[in-house]
């Protein structure tokens, strides 16, 4: 058999041939051939979700797909996530947001997700904006080019259409002041879990540690 690998050499099927023959003979004059292939695709549940340990990882989350962190990460220039994943479990696990990078457009969602699909959930999840740097502890979401926009702001995510459970958001500097600088024509939602929310949310806070 031979193994299917994905580019990180990971074993996600095989390809299996199997062949039986006979001698020909007078007696029996058959000659018996039988080849398959398996095929083995990888996917993931809430029960078995795939780990997610960097940044890129984060940033490589398919639709409809389960994951869970297995480490703490810091990410920077983060660009909120607009895929409706499936879930995402913290697992007791941090990340750190240091920094996002925003394109101004005429509806603005910021956070570690822009927006979360209806069937998504995330649980156990911790972000940390202790370290949170922009210039001057300014934000700055605006463009003289773009007008009317609508902005929602929130660190877990801008608008919540799922189910938020057991999350949090913490700042380990009590001190920590951030100023979000928005165009004039511009309005916005604010809040330090969720900017807007259609979905559900239980035993979630925003806090210190």
């Amino acid at each position: 058999h031979t193994n299917i690998t994905d580019t990180d050499d990971n074993v996600i099927g095989v390809n299996s041939e199997i062949k039986f023959s006979r001698t020909q003979t007078t007696e029996c004059p058959t000659l018996f051939t039988h080849q398959f292939y398996l095929s083995l695709l990888e996917y993931s549940t809430e029960d078995l979700p795939r780990p997610v340990e960097t940044q890129a990882d984060l940033e490589a989350m398919a639709q409809d797909e389960n994951y869970i962190l297995t480490k703490d990460i810091t990410v920077r220039n983060w660009k909120p996530l607009t895929t409706a994943i499936g879930s995402l479990d913290g697992n007791g696990y941090v990340i750190r947001i240091e920094s996002f990078d925003i394109t101004v457009a005429p509806s603005v969602n910021v956070g570690l997700f822009a927006t979360t699909g209806q069937n998504t959930i995330l649980k156990n999840i911790v972000v940390d904006i202790s370290t949170l740097e922009e210039d001057d502890d300014v934000m700055y979401i605006r463009d003289d080019n773009v007008t009317g926009t609508v902005i929602n702001f929130g660190m877990i995510a801008g608008v919540n259409n799922g189910l938020i459970y057991n999350c949090e958001v913490i700042s380990l500097n009590v001190d920590k002041k951030l100023t979000i600088e928005i165009g004039p024509s511009y309005s916005m939602t604010f809040g330090g879990l969720i900017g807007v929310n259609n979905g559900n949310i239980t035993n979630s806070r925003v806090g210190t540690q």
